[in-house]
């Protein structure tokens, strides 16, 4: 397990990402995006009535939760965009990354080996991140390459969930405050493994939030590293179909969900 520390605070943070051993079927965003499908926005946020909880690192700084930390934000954001309380705590994440990882609560331990993405999106559309509540629908796959699809993912879903290797020049050192930026710069470490969501987009690239800082992922550097998902939120379906009306098929999508054996929440 990768330890950072904080260039100006000394603090330390954790990596985590697994890369996932096989990746099985996956719903693709750009199968639902019809040809009348309108233009997003030239910048988006959906942040700021969450502020206070994106800054919380979901005890990212004790053990290598990023996959965990970075669902509980965007679970989170859903909640004060749908002006209810966020009632996740620290706790919560490091609890549930206990359950799915094996570590046995002890810092610095050997049995802190990180997660992998699709264990945490496939237990939380099951399971939710507290038994039994705040699930999700479902997990898109989204292409990184594609920047308008990716706009289109963080504008109808109000998020995309990233997981990848980030490059060395990312991490020495890893960023110090919000307003950094990440662009394209070299090879993608797995040793770096990280996953972090997105919580807007601007001509610049995507806003991310991670290690409770807000900052910058460039359009060339997510179509060169990501590997990206967009979840689908119980609270979201109604903005969607006022969003695109006419250019997202969103009745085949919950077919195709419900094939799969996931129900509509």
């Amino acid at each position: 397990m990768k330890t950072l520390i904080h260039p100006v605070t000394g603090q330390e943070f954790k990596l985590g990402r697994n890369k996932p051993l096989a990746i099985g079927p996956r719903l693709s965003l750009g199968n639902y995006l019809l040809r009348r499908f309108p233009t997003p926005p030239a910048s988006a946020d959906y942040s700021q009535k969450a502020d206070g909880f994106m800054r919380n690192i979901l005890g990212n700084d004790v053990a290598g939760n990023c996959t965990i930390a970075a669902a509980y934000h965007v679970a989170g954001m859903f909640l004060a965009n749908s002006d209810q309380a966020i009632p996740f705590t620290a706790m919560n994440a490091l609890t549930l990354y206990q359950q799915l990882s094996g570590w046995n609560g002890v810092e610095n331990d050997a049995s802190d080996t990180g997660l992998d993405e699709l264990t945490v999106l496939d237990y939380w559309a099951t399971n939710g991140l507290i038994p039994g509540a705040h699930k999700i629908t479902a997990a898109i796959k989204v292409d990184g390459t594609d920047a308008e699809e990716v706009k289109a993912a963080v504008w109808l879903f109000e998020n995309c969930y990233f997981a990848m290797g980030l490059p060395d020049a990312w991490v020495s050192p890893m960023p110090s405050a919000s307003g950094f930026i990440w662009d394209a710069a070299g090879s993608e470490d797995q040793d770096n493994g990280h996953a972090f969501m997105a919580c807007g987009f601007n001509p610049q690239g995507v806003v991310i939030d991670t290690w409770g800082m807000l900052g910058i992922m460039t359009w060339a550097a997510v179509a060169k590293y990501a590997s990206c998902y967009t979840v689908l939120g119980v609270d979201i379906v109604e903005k969607i179909t006022q969003k695109a009306p006419n250019g997202f098929n969103w009745t085949q999508l919950v077919s195709d969900i419900q094939s799969m054996g996931a129900a509509e929440q």
